[in-house]
């Protein structure tokens, strides 16, 4: 039963999320590039870790969400990043969107040191993070998966499982590539209508 998390990057999304993880009772370690970001934790009982490393030690599962690919290079594999800190046994889970490619790689790595990963994006913005509401979709292991799951009903609305890793990833980009193309066909039917005459 997983009971101690960390979760770095508290953003627009991670924010949220701690916090839900918070209100569920979870022994919560947290790191953040700005460190402000982080003081509302402290004063809700989270433990405050100074790089991505410390923030994984001893915690059963890790999760994070981060800006873009370079971030997911720069905090899991840079120096003191996540990578260096887990072990053998725990679980990771990048919540972020990200490339199908970038997940496979961050799976490789993390299973050369025991570890098991998670794909897990969402659908969502600063609100539903805040409410629970999130769409979460999930790739990975299936036992890692069932691991979890009663740690993403704290977050989200519904939770789908996509198989192998990478999955969710692609299914998240198709997911926004849909929604750009629908954004693109309301603009240019607001474009198309004609205007009234002015009189």
């Amino acid at each position: 039963m997983i009971k101690k998390i960390s979760y770095v990057g508290l953003g627009t999304m991670g924010g949220g999320m701690a916090s839900n993880l918070l209100k569920a009772g979870y022994e919560l370690t947290v790191w953040n590039r700005s460190v402000e970001r982080s003081k509302p934790f402290a004063r809700k009982g989270a433990r405050v870790a100074d790089t991505p490393a410390n923030a994984v030690r001893d915690v059963d599962l890790v999760m994070y969400t981060l800006s873009n690919d370079q971030a997911v290079e720069e905090v899991v594999f840079g120096a003191n990043g996540i990578l260096s800190g887990i072990n053998a046994g725990q679980i990771a889970m990048d919540m972020s969107t990200v490339l199908p490619a970038t997940s496979l790689r961050e799976q490789e790595a993390y299973s050369k040191r025991g570890a098991d990963f998670l794909d897990a994006p969402v659908f969502g913005s600063k609100k539903e993070a805040a409410d629970a509401k999130l769409w979460i979709m999930v790739a990975g292991k299936r036992d890692a998966f069932e691991k979890v799951k009663p740690v993403l009903q704290h977050l989200g609305q519904t939770i789908h499982y996509f198989g192998k890793n990478g999955n969710a990833a692609a299914m998240k980009l198709v997911g926004n590539l849909i929604v750009a193309l629908e954004m693109e066909r309301l603009l240019r039917d607001l474009c198309s209508r004609k205007r009234p005459a002015l009189i």
